[in-house]
């Protein structure tokens, strides 16, 4: 939190200066702290003041000095993220293809790796594979050439999730777990509790339910730790999922999936909420209580205004017709 305080400081320091170029790192620094503090809504206030401000003629050569990537390109895949998470997914891939052709004008080399692992997690969040797969083995091997070890363990973590995804289980997890050991050792643990989040989930769907509760376990120690509350209502959904895999886990299930419902409400991360609706909207057909699973899904599926498309929307979309005709 001191951290965070300095950086606010810093911003109104850069604002009394008149300097376009300090404000712009001012909400730079603001856009992805509170990113990964879970204040979904602040960050993409910063962000977008940040697309306000940049022009890229004036402020390019912050990325080969100050910042060491383009802080224009930066708020566009941060951006590309929010408005995944806050219900957008299409205008998501748009500000992503946006932040490539910036990228693509001054091929700065870390600033093409962030945007090649942008995608990446774009492509996984929407929950395509197939895509993500691509994105992250380009950004594997660029970063693998520029010996840049941060963001190669994001990367990995990435072709794993992927590669698990896809139901190359086993490979995937092995590739996450050596992408966090990265990660780890540089003493970064920023979108540490995502990751775990994703090899919680492989875990599960390689049979070993129990290994993806401790690993859930890690991921909400870094949250208590931070303060932070990035990612969590995923983090509750998938402690829901492993739980209802075990026998007799049921109760215990639908209490993650409940909190996972509010804590994505709370953040405005609507899809977060589509999936914890899903999972509980599938419980409570399973209990045979169909009037309970169409008033949780209906209301959060109809606040969808894009991402048809989308396997989340399909499969809640799928389940709301068939509640229909029983």
């Amino acid at each position: 939190m001191l951290a965070l305080q300095c950086h606010m400081l810093g911003t109104e320091l850069a604002e009394a200066s008149g300097d376009s170029a300090y404000l712009l790192e001012g909400h730079h620094q603001l856009w992805g702290a509170h990113f990964y503090l879970g204040n979904y809504n602040t960050s993409g206030m910063h962000a977008n003041e940040g697309m306000a401000i940049y022009d890229f003629d004036r402020h390019r050569h912050l990325a080969w000095g100050y910042t060491g990537h383009d802080p224009g390109v930066c708020c566009r895949c941060f951006l590309a993220q929010l408005l995944c998470m806050q219900g957008s997914p299409d205008q998501s891939l748009l500000r992503s293809q946006e932040a490539m052709a910036l990228a693509e004008r001054d091929a700065h080399p870390f600033t093409m790796a962030q945007v090649l692992l942008n995608f990446g997690v774009v492509h996984l969040m929407r929950r395509e594979f197939v895509e993500a797969r691509l994105w992250a083995e380009k950004g594997v091997s660029l970063c693998t050439e520029l010996v840049m070890p941060l963001v190669l363990g994001q990367a990995r973590v990435y072709l794993g999730w992927a590669l698990a995804g896809l139901g190359v289980v086993a490979e995937g997890i092995r590739e996450m777990r050596e992408g966090i050991a990265i990660i780890a050792g540089t003493g970064a643990d920023m979108g540490t509790a995502c990751y775990l989040c994703a090899l919680a989930q492989a875990c599960g769907t390689h049979g070993e339910a129990e290994e993806g509760l401790a690993v859930l376990d890690r991921a909400f120690a870094i949250l208590t730790k931070s303060g932070s509350t990035y990612q969590l209502p995923e983090l509750l959904r998938t402690r829901g999922e492993l739980l209802l895999s075990l026998d007799a886990r049921s109760g215990e299930a639908e209490g993650c999936f409940r909190q996972a419902l509010d804590a994505a409400r709370n953040q405005g991360a609507h899809l977060s909420e589509l999936r914890a609706a899903l999972q509980l909207g599938r419980l409570f057909v399973e209990r045979g209580h169909h009037r309970e699973a169409t008033e949780v899904l209906a209301p959060v599926h109809a606040g969808f205004g894009e991402g048809f498309d989308t396997p989340d929307m399909v499969e809640t979309r799928g389940l709301l017709q068939r509640l229909a005709t029983v």
